[in-house]
């Protein structure tokens, strides 16, 4: 629905892009920074977001711009941690490394069990 609408507003000479920012994680701000100059609208939709959103983040306004800056570290860190719980080694030393350097980010590490332990005490 999204590409056939994008389409009619082209024909119409309405300029208009499609950007998934599914895919621009962790946040590409030289992406963000091209939309802003190039449109002055920004049409954003999301499913599985109620309350705040994508959206609400790149409203246009320095006060936006302050929130990107302030959520880019929690939103990458959110998918480290999600990669690390995942038994992902090098996103584990990752999530620990940033929690060094930021006290404030607190994440629960992954305690992985012993498959040969589990596997005898379900055998047994």
């Amino acid at each position: 629905i999204i590409v056939v609408g994008a389409r009619e507003h082209n024909l119409k000479n309405i300029s208009c892009e499609i950007i998934n920012c599914r895919f621009i994680k962790p946040m590409d701000l030289s992406i963000l920074e091209s939309v802003k100059n190039r449109f002055n609208k920004i049409i954003t939709i999301e499913e599985g977001v109620i309350n705040g959103g994508f959206g609400m983040v790149i409203d246009g306004s320095a006060e936006a711009d302050n929130r990107i800056q302030k959520m880019l570290h929690w939103d990458v860190n959110n998918g480290i941690a999600r990669r690390s719980w995942a038994r992902n080694e090098p996103a584990a030393f990752a999530i620990k490394e940033a929690m060094k350097q930021e006290p404030a980010l607190k994440v629960t590490i992954a305690n992985i069990a012993n498959d040969e332990l589990i596997d005898g005490l379900i055998e047994s």
